[in-house]
């Protein structure tokens, strides 16, 4: 908030005030910090999270909307994905390394950018709890949801390093409609044929499933598109984990049903003592 008294001139009453009436209009959602930084934006002030003094605190990923510039955020990996490049616009070869992470209040997509990718990748493992320091909040065109994007003007704190128990899946007797993303550990009973779709926009879409079970229920795994390829590898009656799909409940079957989708990761379950040495 000093900041933005600083560089406006706007006194600090009127920008609590502002911040007050800011966080009315959207029910509550946002915190203090949220409030500020979008008042900040409106403002075209530059807010400065790691200078010295003004104790700003990390903003939650419920907290997060778009166009959000400079914030901090604080998280638990849930993934880490392998690095990509991509052919710019002005023919240069750019970096992104992807991951997802989670805090108290929900999970959210965080795109590292070019000079930082590597370091992300090489550094940054599924597990720690980290510190995002310098960056930005983006919707994304893909599929609407809010992302975090980090540059080379942003900085990573690991803050602890941990590998979570049972990669913090669920059982599946303990689904709940609350849960959108979720990670389950559950054996492949049977893989089904693909079959051919229509997209909304009239183009052509693909879709497989296969069956699972957890000791504790059993339920489908939808692969969608460029992802059902990946069941040729899978093997009936082996155990795998499937991490960040998408559930809903389907009143076709009575159960949740889940989707394997780009944020997802599914990997060969491998029993202990057989790890390579």
């Amino acid at each position: 908030m000093h900041q933005i008294v600083k560089q406006t001139g706007i006194p600090l009453d009127e920008i609590n005030k502002r911040i007050d009436a800011k966080i009315k209009n959207v029910s509550g959602l946002l915190t203090r910090l949220g409030a500020a930084l979008v008042i900040a934006d409106n403002l075209r002030v530059d807010i400065d999270l790691n200078k010295p003094g003004d104790g700003e605190p990390s903003i939650t990923v419920t907290s997060i909307i778009d166009g959000m510039k400079n914030i901090v955020v604080k998280g638990t990996v849930m993934s880490v994905y392998p690095l990509k490049e991509f052919q710019k616009r002005d023919g240069k070869t750019g970096r992104v390394a992807n991951a997802m992470l989670k805090d108290d209040t929900g999970t959210i997509r965080v795109s590292v950018w070019d000079a930082k990718a590597e370091w992300f990748v090489n550094n940054i493992r599924r597990g720690d709890t980290i510190e995002l320091v310098n960056v930005r909040a983006k919707k994304s065109t893909y599929n609407g949801n809010m992302e975090i994007h980090a540059d080379s003007k942003s900085s990573f704190n690991i803050l602890q390093h941990e590998i979570p128990a049972r990669n913090g899946s669920v059982q599946l007797k303990d689904m709940t409609d609350s849960m959108k993303s979720v990670t389950i550990v559950a054996k492949v009973e049977k893989k089904f044929q693909a079959h051919d779709f229509t997209k909304k926009d009239g183009s052509a879409g693909i879709l497989r499933k296969v069956r699972v079970n957890d000791g504790t229920g059993a339920a489908f795994v939808i692969f969608w598109n460029e992802r059902v390829g990946e069941i040729d590898g899978m093997e009936e009656g082996k155990e795998y984990t499937f991490e960040n799909i998408g559930s809903k409940f389907s009143l076709f079957t009575n159960e949740y049903e889940f989707s394997v989708n780009r944020d997802s990761h599914v990997s060969e379950k491998i029993a202990p003592g057989n790890q390579d040495a």
